[in-house]
Parts: C-alpha cells; sequence; structure tokens
C-alpha cells in the first residue's frame, strides 16, 4: 500500500470515528436506565420475574383508580395559592403514609435524595398526594421555599401518625441537606413501620406459596407490589 492511500485511509478513519461519537446522543433517561440495570441487577431480574407472573396470568397488577386521589408535584414552579391550600389539608390531617427515592448519580458518586412521595389519608374521601422533588426546589429563604418548609413541619407534627415501609427517620435523614426539616422535626414523628407487620402478615396467610422467595421484605417498594393470586396449600 502507498503511503498516500495509507495516510488516505488513516485520515478518513479518523474522521469517521470522531463523526460517529457526535452523531450519537445518549439520552439522560437512557443513561439513568443503564445504570439502574447495571447497579441493581437483581431488583430488575425480580420485576422481570413479576412481569412474567402477570403476563402468565398468576399476578394482577397493583392499580389504583385515579378518582381515589388527587396529586401535586411540589417544586419551584408550584404556586403560593397550592402551598397555602396543601398547608391548610395539612393541619386537619392526622394520617399520612410515606416513601422517599433517590436518583442515582454515576460512580464513584453516591445516589442524590431525590423525592418525598406523601400521602395524606382519609376515610371517607378520596386521598391527596404530593411528590416534593427536592432537586427542585425554589431558592431557599423565597417565599415558596418557606411555603414548602411548613408544609414538612406541618405533616411532621407530634400528633400526627405516618407510615412507612421501612425506618421512616433513617430515609429522612438523607434529605436533611436541603434544610426543609431538621432532626428534632423528624424525631418527634409517630412513625409506624408496616414492613415487618406485612411480612408476618404474609407468611401467616400464605405460608407455603411457591413465590415467597421473590419477596425480598427489606428492599421492596411501593410501585413494585403485586397483588397476587397465591395457590396455598395446607402444611404437611
Amino acid at each position: 500500500m502507498s503511503k498516500s492511500t495509507y495516510s488516505t485511509n488513516k485520515n478518513y478513519n479518523r474522521y469517521s470515528s470522531r463523526y460517529s461519537n457526535q452523531s450519537y446522543y445518549v439520552s439522560p433517561l437512557e443513561k439513568l436506565d443503564r445504570l439502574t440495570n447495571k447497579y441493581q441487577s437483581k431488583k430488575v431480574l425480580e420485576n422481570k420475574k413479576y412481569e412474567e407472573l402477570v403476563q402468565e396470568g398468576k399476578c394482577d397488577i397493583f392499580q389504583i383508580s385515579t378518582s381515589n386521589y388527587r396529586y401535586y408535584h411540589i417544586h419551584r414552579e408550584t404556586s403560593i395559592d397550592v402551598l397555602n391550600n396543601l398547608i391548610e389539608y395539612a393541619m386537619n390531617t392526622t394520617h399520612y403514609t410515606l416513601d422517599t427515592e433517590c436518583q442515582l448519580q454515576d460512580p464513584p458518586k453516591p445516589s442524590t435524595a431525590a423525592l418525598i412521595q406523601i400521602e395524606f389519608v382519609y376515610k371517607n374521601r378520596p386521598s391527596i398526594l404530593i411528590l416534593m422533588e427536592t432537586m427542585h426546589l425554589p431558592v431557599e429563604h423565597s417565599r415558596a421555599f418557606d411555603k414548602i418548609k411548613t408544609l414538612c413541619r406541618t405533616i411532621f407534627s407530634d400528633n400526627h401518625i405516618i407510615y412507612s415501609w421501612g425506618d421512616i427517620k433513617d430515609e429522612l435523614s438523607k434529605f436533611y441537606q436541603y434544610n426543609l426539616f431538621d432532626r428534632n422535626d423528624i424525631h418527634q414523628i409517630n412513625d409506624k413501620n408496616i414492613q415487618q407487620k406485612f411480612k408476618e402478615w404474609f407468611h401467616e396467610n400464605h405460608p407455603s406459596s411457591s413465590h415467597v422467595s421473590l419477596c425480598n421484605f427489606a428492599n421492596c417498594e411501593v410501585r413494585q407490589l403485586y397483588i397476587c393470586r397465591w395457590r396455598t396449600s395446607p402444611r404437611i
């Protein structure tokens, strides 16, 4: 091969490589999916197994009619009127459920506390759900920020009962960095950890289920729960 031909091919390959790298775009959502699949492979496999059970007709996906709740996103764009209304609701609500989520980051960075999900529980009327996006809050000390802070502290009043899946104090400690509440606010919570109670109920009512091994109660999340038609048989 002549020097000129080699030089031309080398330049072409270099150009092609540069062009292909520039033209391939990876969206943030795709990056998150890749991270999830890579670092939570066990959870991905469990979810896949649940999906297979649904497809085989052995499970029904747990679904709630939207007529049973109203929901609000809490972030920097939430209006003062909405926040005032939610504070008023919180003053007249005594029972809540709570769950939190973290945002995966590229290793070696740790996950970032990103979402607090709170349900205002009522007996005879639709629930209110708030999704507090802590990575998108208003500027600290702004009027909107102070309203969100008041909302949190109202919900975490000592005469309110909050149900959670796991240790609520441990989960909420990850959110101290946002200055919406502090250790004193959280330690006055009347919390009810239903994880252990559910585990006891499940094993008592489904002692010989062939799918018990699928349930990792310590790591199970609300969105992963399925109402399953377990086939049980008496113990021998």
